[in-house]
């Protein structure tokens, strides 16, 4: 082969490297930049696997994983959401938190600051509730705990009286605590805090001050309810 072949041969053998390398730097590139796109498209955040209400501790909710880390897509994170959970050392609930949410900071805050800094919007309202610990379910209830309102009154100018279940699934805020001194029982001066509609505060108070009437404490999940006539003497008797 002459001179000039060889070195036709070599430029095109150079040629044809120069161009595999330009193809694999751009492959890597390609790759490299794709990755770093995906990493930057997501976050990692605290996400409530399961409802959270006022008073529950934020070292409580991590250790039973009802709060996780997980990652979730970029543009859907919430503005204040917590990324790392030593944000909420020593802090409770004080606003509800509900399954699947992001985990926010202004839903946390020292234990003193539960029970009347729950978020309360539109109809919602506040109301404590005077009575005894058997109607207030002393020693069993708890922050975050839902309740049913059942209640026996009379009907105008009746003597007979008619129980039922006048209101369903309030929010406590604050579970029974003594008033004063009075040492926690069935005839002690106690009160707890309810979240609730005003049309059901206007209910809870007509049966507070005119008959009798009792919490009734709901299951933490998955309760349901039945659509029951009101219960009298003769319901009673007859077993209906």
């Amino acid at each position: 082969m002459s001179e000039n072949g060889y070195r036709t041969r070599n430029l095109a053998i150079a040629g044809v490297l120069a161009l595999l390398a330009a193809v694999l730097t751009m492959m890597v590139v390609s790759r490299a930049s794709g990755g770093t796109q995906h990493a930057a498209s997501s976050a990692h955040v605290l996400v409530a696997t399961r409802d959270l209400g006022i008073g529950t501790s934020a070292s409580e909710a991590l250790a039973s994983g009802a709060v996780v880390r997980r990652a979730v897509a970029r543009d859907s994170v919430v503005p204040g959401v917590v990324e790392d959970s030593a944000a909420l050392r020593g802090l409770v609930v004080v606003q509800p938190i509900f399954r699947g949410e992001q985990v926010t900071r202004h839903r946390f805050g020292p234990s003193g600051a539960q029970g009347l800094r729950s978020e309360l919007r539109g109809s919602l309202r506040v109301l404590q509730v005077p009575g005894d610990g058997d109607q207030l379910l002393a020693g069993t209830l708890r922050a975050g705990d839902h309740v049913d309102v059942v209640a026996s009154v009379k009907r105008g100018t009746e003597q007979n009286s008619y129980a039922r279940m006048v209101l369903r699934n309030l929010l406590v805020l604050q579970p029974p605590r003594s008033s004063g001194n009075a040492a926690l029982g069935a005839t002690a001066a106690l009160s707890a805090t309810v979240q609730l509609t005003d049309v059901q505060a206007q209910t809870l108070f007509f049966v507070i001050k005119n008959g009798a009437w009792s919490f009734v404490l709901r299951p933490a999940a998955r309760a349901s309810n039945h659509a029951t006539a009101p219960a009298s003497a003769g319901s009673v008797l007859s077993g209906d």
